[in-house]
């Protein structure tokens, strides 16, 4: 077994966020070829994120502030943005895009915990 507190797990600053992977493939504290779990901090103190799309993922939303997200088919048709709150959980399919905003930028931000399969090339962008 492993047990491990949030604030033991390395935290690493990306574009619009800086998540904290506990198990994955990739930039994880612990190796996993099945599964990619961890926390999630997005904020603008990280700039804006960008809209993405990989695989599916289950988002859980620990807590919130002035949060919102888009969803969608293609980075062209994502929807208006729904309002965010602690306690909400997202499930996106395999290909959908999506992106965290802000309703107010200035004091915004979103703690999230994601759960994902184990799959390269999760987000590309992250490995440049």
């Amino acid at each position: 077994m492993i047990h491990v507190s949030k604030n033991e797990v390395p935290e690493r600053i990306l574009k619009g966020r800086a998540p904290r992977t506990v198990f994955g493939s990739t930039d994880a504290l612990f190796e996993s070829h099945t599964m990619t779990y961890g926390y999630g901090r997005f904020s603008p103190d990280y700039d804006l994120p960008d809209p993405h799309v990989h695989a599916e993922e289950i988002i859980y939303v620990d807590d919130c502030k002035n949060a919102t997200i888009r969803f969608g088919p293609t980075e062209d048709t994502m929807g208006e943005p729904d309002n965010l709150r602690p306690g909400d959980t997202l499930r996106f399919d395999d290909g959908e895009w999506h992106v965290f905003g802000y309703t107010d930028v200035a004091d915004g931000f979103i703690d999230i915990l994601f759960f994902y399969p184990s799959v390269g090339n999760i987000r590309p962008e992250d490995n440049k």
